[in-house]
């Protein structure tokens, strides 16, 4: 499992391929809106994407299985 903690910036955004279980970081960003953003661009079918915040709280999602 990837870190979700940011290791620069406040949010991290975790890649997740709902078929085969792959994840990823899709990068770490300075504002929630900006990480969301990218969260909602890049999530689609069978590709979930979450934000996490700099506590690791998750804080949105996007994409569906």
């Amino acid at each position: 499992m990837k870190s979700r903690i940011p290791e620069s910036g406040s949010f991290r955004v975790i890649g997740v391929d709902t078929f085969d279980g792959t994840e990823w970081v899709e990068g770490d960003y300075e504002t929630q809106r900006e990480a969301i953003d990218v969260a909602n661009a890049c999530g689609g079918q069978m590709t979930k994407m979450h934000v996490y915040d700099k506590g690791g709280r998750h804080v949105h999602d996007a994409g569906r299985f």
